[in-house]
């Protein structure tokens, strides 16, 4: 087979292009997008020009093995009572570190929001911690949030994601009080 042509030149041949891109050590698709130093004879979207020349996938053409989720996860009971075993301390920041350390088993799912949708109770409630309980949003909304967040005094009864938390949630604007498009201009109320 003969080159493919490309706009301002020529790409290599598939199989040229695939011996070149095994030697990068690439290992899923979006590291090929991100990758600054393409060599330029390979198309950004290989898929596209190779498709009918002996594409079949990016794992084949990086040579790396495919993700693939885990089928089965540990019933919410048993994941749970294993993650609380662990015995973190900061619910967010620890859950976080371990689901990326390599550590956690496959068959505990680093969102148990998704997975355990009906029994999810919160990350808190995941990695053994007591809940805490917040203002009511009107009360925690009165509070100078933002100011008190930035000097580092924020009530440990307002969440750092109010966001997240209160189903009232309109917008940081209405949760600070402010009208629309000014920061300057107080609401009252």
């Amino acid at each position: 087979m003969g080159k493919i042509k490309k706009y301002k030149g020529t790409f290599l041949t598939f199989y040229q292009a695939r011996i070149i891109a095994r030697t990068l050590g690439l290992k899923s698709k979006r590291e090929w997008e991100k990758l600054k130093d393409r060599p330029k004879n390979i198309p950004f979207n290989p898929h596209l020009p190779y498709k009918e020349y002996g594409w079949t996938s990016y794992p084949d053409f990086l040579n790396y093995k495919p993700y693939k989720p885990i089928e089965k996860f540990l019933p919410f009971e048993q994941a749970r009572e294993f993650v609380r075993s662990l015995g973190l301390k900061k619910a967010r920041a620890e859950w976080a570190q371990y689901s990326r350390s390599g550590k956690k088993p496959e068959n505990i799912p680093s969102t148990p929001k998704v997975v355990y949708k009906e029994k999810y109770k919160g990350l808190r409630d995941w990695v053994g911690l007591p809940e805490k309980s917040f203002l009511p949003f009107t009360k925690a909304r009165k509070k100078e949030w933002d100011l008190l967040c930035k000097q580092g005094k924020r009530p440990t009864n307002i969440p750092i994601c109010p966001n997240a938390h209160y189903k009232e949630f309109k917008g940081y604007a209405d949760f600070f009080g402010y009208k629309r498009g000014s920061k300057a201009k107080k609401n009252k109320g």
